[in-house]
């Protein structure tokens, strides 16, 4: 018995700590790599999250009332329905609020898509990234859209407001929210 579980162990003691968790990976996880690992995971992130999109994309062959479906998603939703009075929906109408609900977070998913960018972009970017001590715990997964919108065209100043966001944990949105100088809100920069 003894004989068998210390062959066991031996076994399975290789694997242990094998299991990364890659939402955990930073700027100082990317620099440890070598150039090969870095392109290979790039491409798989691309990969993965192109393959995760289209199979969540809206379906375009059903149709249906597209302005009734928002109007009633935005009497719905919004803080002003809350103010109204209580308003009883028929079925037709909860099918329309839940299908209008779920196509704008499908929708929602082509912001993470990364496309007519290369690996290779990318990981030159987040070299680049990554050489300022200042966003070495920025997570890769943040990091990789921030490089996305570098490519895009974004501005340098809306890429270091994101930079500020992400060097604060994503605690402090106040950095993607531009004011004047009354205060009121101008613009908020989207991320990713």
């Amino acid at each position: 018995m003894r004989k068998t579980l210390l062959i066991l162990i031996l076994i399975l003691l290789p694997t242990v700590g094998i299991a990364e968790d890659i939402v955990e990976y930073n700027g100082n996880t990317w620099r440890s790599w070598n150039f090969e690992r870095k392109t290979y995971f790039v491409a798989g992130f691309i990969g993965g999250s192109a393959y995760t999109i289209m199979k969540n994309q809206f379906s375009s062959s059903v149709s249906f009332d597209q302005k009734k479906a928002s109007d009633l998603w935005i009497e719905t939703m919004t803080p002003y329905a809350s103010a109204q009075k209580q308003k009883i929906y028929n079925a037709d109408d909860i099918k329309l609020i839940v299908y209008i609900e779920g196509k704008y977070m499908r929708d929602s998913l082509s912001d993470y898509l990364i496309a007519e960018i290369s690996s290779d972009q990318i990981a030159d970017g987040l070299d680049i990234l990554y050489k300022d001590f200042k966003n070495r715990n920025i997570l890769l997964m943040d990091a990789i859209y921030v490089i996305k919108k570098q490519i895009k065209g974004s501005t340098p100043e809306d890429i270091e407001r994101i930079l500020l966001y992400l060097r604060s944990d994503k605690k402090e949105d106040k950095h993607l929210r531009i004011k004047d100088e009354k205060g009121k809100i101008i613009k908020i920069i989207s991320f990713p």
